[in-house]
């Protein structure tokens, strides 16, 4: 029931409307851990702007009956928004990470004030040149009988090349809009797909046609 919720609301497909758009910033960093280039170690942040929406849970059984909104949902733009690597890399805008590390997303509300600190660590030791893969980290609270989703993160990530890695094509966050009261005691789950690796197949512009 959880599962259908979670994708339910990651890909917009509630039964009910979403909310206006609301402008968050998120600030996308990483910490590089074991044999990494100097550069990796601890590159620059990267802040941008996103939409995100939330939505009434009306006749949903797949959480609580209550009038509490859900968590807010939101699309970063990673392909659009961010700066673009000569190279390999992909194609449109990306973020360059270490093998090894943990990358750190920070959401903050349109007062700038911080609402949730993402702390992914992850290992990419055996993925090998031209695969892909995501990883979601997802957190939940008991409520009665059932887990509800507190909050979630799902990143994209490619090897165009031995030994570059980047965060590619977005990243969606669910979140609340406050900062935890402490109250809350959460699980915390990491999720990878099985197999864990694919192919990765870039997008290779198009050119315009001579006349």
């Amino acid at each position: 029931m959880v599962g259908s919720f979670e994708e339910s609301i990651l890909r917009g497909r509630m039964s009910t409307a979403p909310s206006r758009p609301l402008d968050f910033i998120a600030q996308i960093g990483v910490l590089g851990r074991g044999k990494c280039k100097p550069s990796l170690r601890c590159p620059p942040h990267v802040s941008v702007s996103f939409p995100a929406v939330f939505y009434s849970y009306g006749n949903t059984t797949s959480q609580p009956m209550n009038n509490s909104p859900s968590p807010y949902v939101g699309h970063i733009d990673v392909e659009n928004n961010f700066p673009a690597y000569d190279g390999k890399s992909p194609s449109g805008g990306c973020y360059r990470i270490p093998q090894q590390g943990q990358l750190q997303i920070i959401i903050k509300n349109p007062n700038k004030t911080a609402v949730k600190l993402f702390l992914v660590p992850y290992d990419l030791s055996d993925m090998e040149p031209g695969q892909k893969t995501f990883i979601r980290q997802r957190s939940f609270s008991q409520t009665g009988e059932r887990p509800t989703l507190r909050y979630l993160v799902h990143l994209n990530i490619c090897s165009p090349a031995r030994g570059r890695y980047f965060l590619y094509r977005s990243i969606r966050v669910v979140f609340a809009n406050r900062v935890p009261d402490g109250k809350d005691s959460l699980r915390n789950e990491v999720q990878m797909p099985s197999p864990r690796y694919s192919a990765y197949n870039p997008v290779i512009p198009s050119t315009p046609k001579k006349d």
